[in-house]
This record gives C-alpha cells, sequence and structure tokens, in this order.
C-alpha cells in the first residue's frame, strides 16, 4: 500500500508547478523575441535617418580629404550652427523612437502580468487537484505593476526608454569629438553612428526581457499569495548550464516567502526576480501536500559552453552547487569571489554596508532562508504587529521611550529597519533620540511633566498656607501656558530638541502615523510639486528627515558645521540669482529647504539616504555630513590617545590622581 502511495505522489510530482513554470519560462523568451521583432523596423528607419542626417551636416564641416575639421567645428560661428543642429538632429530622430515602444512595452508588461496571474493559477489548480483562489485581476493592478518605478532609483520602463534614448544621443554626440580627435573621416563617423543605434535596439530588446521577466514573475506571486493556505513558499530555480551567473547559482534551491520580493516585501540585492539584465530564474511555488519536489530537473550537459547550450539532460541535482560538481564546472564560492557585485546591485545599494537608499533591503523568509550569524544579528524582520514592533524596538533600539500605538504596523516595520540601519551607518547618535512615538503623545507626555514641575513648586511654595489658588484652577491655568502648540493637521513629524528634556526626540502625527496609505499619497503630492526632494515617495523618509534634524544638532554641538552653513549660503544666493525663486530651489532640492539652514540639511539629508542618485546640493550635504561625522571620530580617536599619552599620566601623577 506504501509504494501504490508513493506512487501517486510521484505522479502528482510530476505534473507539478515546476513543469508549468519551466514551461511558461518558455513563452516569456517567446513574447521577448515578439517583441523585438515588432520594434526592430523602428530603430532600422531611426538608423536611416540618422545616417542621412549627420551625413549632410558632417560634409559641411570635413576638410577636402573627407576628415572632420578641428577648425571648422571649433570656429564660434560654425560651432553654434553646427552642433546646436546636430544636438537637435540626433535628439530628434531619436525621441521619435520613445512613443513606439513605450507603448508597445507597456501594453506587453501588462500583458504579461495578467497573463502570468492566470497561468499560475491552472498550473496550480493542474498541480494541486484542489479548488484555488482566483481574484479577477483589476485595471487599477495592471497599471500599478506596468507604471511601478520598481527599481532604487524611482524610475519605471517609460522613464528608462527615455534614459536609453539620452544615452544614446549623448554617445553620438561623443562620438563627432573622438572622430576629430582621431581623424575619423565622416564614413567612420557614420558607421559609428550606426552601431550606436544597433546598441539602442539591443538596450531596448534587454529592457523588454527584463520587464517581462519582473512583470511575470509579480503576476505568479501575486497568484500564489492568494492561495497561501495551499502553498508553503517559493522556491528559487536558476538555469543549469555554464552559463548563469554565480550569485543567481548561489540563491537556486533557497525557499523564500511567498509575498517576499513583491511591492508589499521588496527583495534584496542579489535576491530578487529578475536579479540583473537577462535574468533566467524563476519562482516555483511550494505545494503544502508535496512539499519540495524531488523529481529530476532539466539542465545542460556536454556541449554546454559560453557560445552553445549543448545537449539537454536530466539530474537529480537539487541545487546548483551539486549540478555544478556534477559537471566539473569552476568552483561556486570561487565565482563569487571574484564577480563583481554591481551585477546584482541597483544605483544607490550595496551588500553589506548599505549606502544610498537605506530601506529598501526586505525581509527574507525567516527560517527558510540561509542566513549567517552576523546578517542574522543586524536583520531586523518586519513583525506586522504594534505590540511586537514597539517590543522589539525597546529590546534593539538606543532609544529611552518608544511606542508605536496607533501606528500602521508597516510604517512601525519601516522605522524599525530605518532607525537600526541609521545607528549602525551613525553610531555617535546613539543616546541623542530619547523619544519616539505620535506627537500627540509627545505633548501628552511634556505637558504632564512640566505641569507637575509647576504644582510641586507651586504648593511646595505654600506650604502651611492658604492657597491665593485652587489646586484645579492653577494646575488648568498652568496646563493652558505649557501646553505646545497642536500638531499641524498637515504635519508629518517633528523633531525636537534638548529643551523638551525626556521628549526629546521625533514624533509623528497620528492622523499620518496610523494610515500608511494617506502618508504614501501625501509624500508622492510633495515630491512631484517639489515641496520635498526627488526620491524621498517612501514614508519612511519622513523619519530620515527628523533624523537629519538629530545630526543637525550634534554636528552643531560639535562645532561641524561650518562646511554645511557655507553650502547653505551658496545654495541661497545661487537659487535667488536665477530670478526663478522657488522653481530653482524645487529643481536643485526643495522649496521646504529654503525655509532655513535647519531644513536645507535636514531635506538634503532625506534625498542622500533614499534617492539612488542624489542630485549634486543633496550629495554635496550628505558628504558634507559624513565628513562631519569622520572629524568627529577622529577628535574622539585624538582624545582617547592623549588620555593615555605619558604626557597626560605625568600630569595626572603630579596632582596626585594616579
Amino acid at each position: 500500500m506504501a509504494d501504490e502511495i508513493d506512487a501517486k505522489v510521484l505522479a502528482r510530482r510530476q505534473k507539478d508547478l515546476a513543469g508549468f513554470t519551466e514551461e511558461y519560462e518558455k513563452l516569456v523568451n517567446y513574447r521577448a523575441l515578439k517583441f523585438g521583432d515588432k520594434i526592430a523596423p523602428i530603430w532600422k528607419r531611426t538608423a536611416q535617418r540618422l545616417d542621412k542626417d549627420i551625413r549632410a551636416l558632417l560634409l559641411q564641416y570635413s576638410n577636402p580629404d573627407g576628415t572632420l575639421s578641428e577648425a571648422k567645428l571649433k570656429t564660434l560661428g560654425y560651432k553654434i550652427a553646427s552642433m546646436d543642429k546636430l544636438r537637435q538632429s540626433i535628439r530628434s530622430n531619436l525621441g521619435e523612437t520613445v512613443a513606439p515602444i513605450t507603448e508597445g512595452l507597456g501594453n506587453g508588461i501588462g500583458y504579461e502580468y495578467t497573463r502570468a496571474y492566470n497561468y499560475a493559477a491552472y498550473g496550480l489548480e493542474q498541480a494541486a487537484k484542489v479548488a484555488i483562489t482566483v481574484p479577477q485581476v483589476t485595471a487599477a493592478q495592471v497599471m500599478g505593476i506596468v507604471n511601478n518605478p520598481w527599481l532604487a532609483d524611482g524610475k519605471n520602463y517609460s522613464d528608462r526608454i527615455r534614459q536609453n534614448t539620452q544615452y544614446l544621443a549623448d554617445k553620438m554626440y561623443n562620438s563627432i569629438g573622438r572622430g576629430v580627435t582621431e581623424g575619423w573621416d565622416v564614413n567612420k563617423t557614420a558607421r559609428e553612428i550606426q552601431r550606436v543605434a544597433g546598441e539602442g535596439y539591443f538596450n531596448s530588446v534587454r529592457l523588454a526581457r527584463t520587464e517581462f521577466t519582473r512583470a511575470a514573475s509579480q503576476g505568479a506571486s501575486q497568484l500564489y499569495v492568494e492561495n497561501s493556505d495551499v502553498l508553503d513558499g517559493k522556491r528559487w530555480n536558476a538555469t543549469l548550464d555554464s552559463r548563469t551567473a554565480a550569485r543567481d547559482a548561489k540563491n537556486d534551491g533557497k525557499v523564500y516567502r511567498l509575498e517576499y520580493d513583491t511591492p508589499e516585501s521588496p527583495g534584496k540585492p542579489g535576491e530578487r526576480i529578475p536579479n540583473h539584465p537577462h535574468c533566467r530564474c524563476r519562482w516555483t511555488p511550494i505545494l503544502s501536500a508535496l512539499g519540495i519536489s524531488t523529481k529530476e530537473r532539466i539542465a545542460r550537459g556536454t556541449g554546454d559552453t559560453a557560445d552553445n547550450f549543448g545537449e539537454r539532460i536530466y539530474t537529480k541535482a537539487r541545487t546548483y552547487e551539486e549540478y555544478a560538481k556534477e559537471r566539473g564546472l569552476p568552483d561556486l564560492n570561487e565565482r563569487l569571489a571574484s564577480e563583481k557585485p554591481a551585477t546584482y546591485l541597483r544605483a544607490g545599494e550595496s551588500f553589506g554596508a548599505t549606502v544610498g537608499k537605506v530601506y529598501t533591503n526586505p525581509t527574507p523568509a525567516a527560517a527558510v532562508v540561509v542566513t549567517t550569524a552576523a546578517a542574522a544579528a543586524t536583520t531586523y524582520t518586519p513583525l506586522n504587529d504594534i505590540k511586537k514592533a514597539t517590543a522589539w524596538a525597546k529590546d534593539n533600539l538606543p532609544i529611552d521611550y518608544v511606542d508605536y500605538k496607533g501606528f500602521d504596523p508597516k510604517f512601525a516595520d519601516e522605522i524599525n529597519a530605518g532607525v537600526q540601519q541609521l545607528y549602525t551607518r551613525y553610531p555617535e547618535m546613539k543616546g541623542r533620540t530619547k523619544f519616539m512615538a505620535t506627537s500627540q503623545e509627545r505633548n501628552r507626555q511634556y505637558t504632564k511633566r512640566e505641569v507637575d514641575k509647576v504644582m510641586t513648586n507651586y504648593l511646595e511654595s505654600y506650604k502651611g498656607k492658604p492657597l491665593p489658588f485652587t489646586e484645579e484652577a492653577y494646575r488648568k491655568a498652568a496646563t493652558k501656558r505649557i501646553k505646545p502648540k497642536p500638531t499641524g493637521a498637515h504635519t508629518v513629524a517633528e523633531s525636537t530638541t534638548k529643551a523638551w528634556g525626556p521628549q526629546e526626540g521625533i514624533g509623528f502625527n497620528e492622523k499620518f502615523a496610523k494610515d500608511y496609505a494617506l502618508m504614501e499619497a501625501s509624500n508622492a503630492r510633495s515630491v512631484q510639486s517639489g515641496w520635498h526632494p526627488a526620491g524621498t515617495e517612501n514614508p519612511v523618509s519622513n523619519f530620515t528627515h527628523e533624523f537629519g534634524h538629530q545630526i543637525d544638532n550634534l554636528i552643531t554641538e560639535k562645532d561641524q558645521r561650518a562646511e554645511l552653513n557655507a553650502l547653505w549660503d551658496k545654495w541661497r544666493k545661487d537659487t535667488l540669482a536665477t530670478r526663478r525663486g522657488t522653481i530653482a530651489e524645487a529643481e536643485t532640492l526643495s522649496k521646504y529647504a529654503a525655509t532655513n539652514s535647519k531644513e536645507f540639511i535636514a531635506e538634503g539629508f532625506s534625498e542622500y539616504i533614499h534617492n539612488p542618485n542624489p542630485r549634486p546640493v543633496a550629495k554635496a550635504i550628505g558628504q558634507a555630513i559624513e565628513k562631519a561625522f569622520e572629524n568627529i571620530r577622529e577628535a574622539e580617536r585624538a582624545n582617547k590617545a592623549y588620555l593615555k599619552s605619558p604626557e597626560y599620566l605625568a600630569k595626572l601623577k603630579r596632582r596626585g590622581l594616579d
């Protein structure tokens, strides 16, 4: 009987989702190829027009032997007439590729998400043989995936198409200068322009392949989340051949939560699908009734090289490392050591120490993703529970009073992760922030403490004597006088100084703290209008801004604000000189930054942390802050060295203090 049951389970496993997932991978590849076929004529026409226009322009500025004339190009009159016209021609021709490619890719992403969602539903039902949940995909969901700026730099597919054309335009324009320097003739210069245009086509296809993979991954993951009652998680599947990227290979076989690597729980660098351009990895769900499939996997065998796929084989290897040993491929750990990490990183990210964007690091599936002890000790795991998040903060953060009562659980989790990482980055800040809760709770505690002090003094002053006013009347009057101004309706968060005593720290307006979506929408509007800096749409950026004020307080106390003051003075002078007021402020940093030097520093710090490509002003502010901390650390090191020096020890001895 046992053998009969095993046979039935094996039969089901042969039909499990791994097979459907592999089949869908082929469909994604096919769709990317079809997209390439569709846009090929667009790039061909663009290349032809560029060739014609550029040849005509270059011939006007050529020597008799056909080489470009540096003298003509450098002549002021020619320079104005030629270079501007050349730029305009290149941008105009490349600009015509944007609309049709954007429309085609946008439609393709939406279609891929919906198709992957429904295909995953079909595959799951066929494999599990149980009724599954398949909510209708709404137009809003599809548009959310299509327009989601899923990369760390905040750009979506449309932005990347425009970025690609701008990159190509600059590259083509620079080719002209190279042609002058190296003595190219018109034909060679035109061929170089054609080559760059071909690069544009390749970049577009690569972008499509990556975006389709993302949409398919998101669509399938959404269906998996909807059916968490029959699924235990999802498994990383890398392609088993010699061309698989080292980190993809290292991830092979790891199991993650169903919601991992989705907009709600973003994937961390080096562990997300797609992991890099042309990524061929995929998620395979784990059926609760079956566990991880043990059937043989499709792989590549003899003849598999960088240029040829080789024969198709089946292997019992459960991970890429086992497959590599079976094939005699290079050691995976050695490949990882020699590989460039930038392959898997998005702008502003790094492995280990966080640089640039701090808060996008996700939480891997606890208990199923293998991590080192050090990583486990420093990675915050979202708890999705206010009481647990508060308890964790009290146990792990160097803040005297933390209470997330009234907070959205998601926001509380993001604050914990953010605080932890910023304290790791700036350990000198430990002990500076004493309070973190709602600003309403802060005001209540501050008022009670100060009123209690006033009442104690009042009663002590008239001890044994008749009170001129009743305790109730005096308390009421004191409360009215001491009570802080209520938090403004549009204020999201506030930072307080030492004058607040135990309430020195950061308070969040409960109106926003309890509603993550409201805060997110408010931030988005503020960034779009230029009121707050680019890249600070994420709600946790409000915490970062206030933490910037806390940093400013420390830097001021340590007499390290000179460089920041100079930046503020220069920025105000430059923005006022443009005669465009708030427009210049928004373009270079933010309108709110113009309030005073404190907001200038806090706004710049927030962009420096959250924007993977901070603009020059924010970058300068961030670098000045880093320099200030290094000066503080150097002073501390020098002080410690002095306390151990013979000179200091001799001084103690002379005073009898040794």
